[in-house]
């Protein structure tokens, strides 16, 4: 071989184990909500606002199951850490909430917003920031078209009141049914009265 050659790949022999071992920074950066020994993650929902009624057993089950995974041994050896964000129900607080989640406490996933308006408004934040989000809302806009970050763990309103249709039609064979649908005056109230 040939003095250059012989140079090269003893050069490449110790340069190489140097640059994928030398620097694990180099490879990725840390991992935003995660440490040594816990995962940070953030539930933003309505705690003391008009649909407290439904999001606090919400917000129980959330502090419930992560107590039951951090008796388990958490996750990979690290205990869950929920911090929970009250947003009133409110657009402005639920942006508040967020951003202290994100940038202050650093979370690594975000479960919420519970409103509709909200969850719509953050949309293209969760994208851009490449937040994991499990939204409780039942809108396809949150998904539709399809969202890298942002996952639904219920269907979707046109399907709830098709389903309700479907039940009086169908089950209770009302031939000519007269339906009075009550709405919340807000996003996910007009939503549902469009589906219909």
């Amino acid at each position: 071989m040939k003095t250059g050659k012989k140079l090269v790949l003893l050069g490449g022999f110790f340069i190489v184990p140097f640059i994928l071992f030398g620097s694990q920074n180099g490879y990725a950066d840390d991992v935003r909500g995660v440490t040594e020994t816990n995962v940070k993650i953030g539930l933003v929902c309505d705690q003391t606002g008009p649909i407290a009624d439904i999001t606090l057993p919400l917000s129980e089950g959330v502090r419930n199951y992560t107590r039951y995974i951090n008796d388990q041994g958490g996750i990979h050896g690290r205990k869950m850490k929920l911090i929970v964000e009250d947003d009133r129900y409110s657009i402005p607080v639920t942006m508040a909430a967020f951003k202290k989640l994100l940038f202050k406490d650093k979370i690594l996933a975000l479960i919420g917003p519970g409103s509709l308006g909200g969850a719509r408004t953050l949309m293209k934040q969760i994208e851009k920031l490449k937040l994991p989000t499990i939204a409780p809302i039942a809108d396809r806009v949150l998904v539709d078209p399809f969202r890298r970050y942002i996952f639904l763990p219920v269907g979707f309103y046109d399907d709830e009141v098709g389903v309700f249709f479907d039940y009086i039609v169908h089950d209770l064979k009302e031939k000519a049914p007269k339906i009075c649908l009550a709405y919340v005056d807000a996003e996910s109230g007009k939503v549902v009265r469009d589906h219909a």
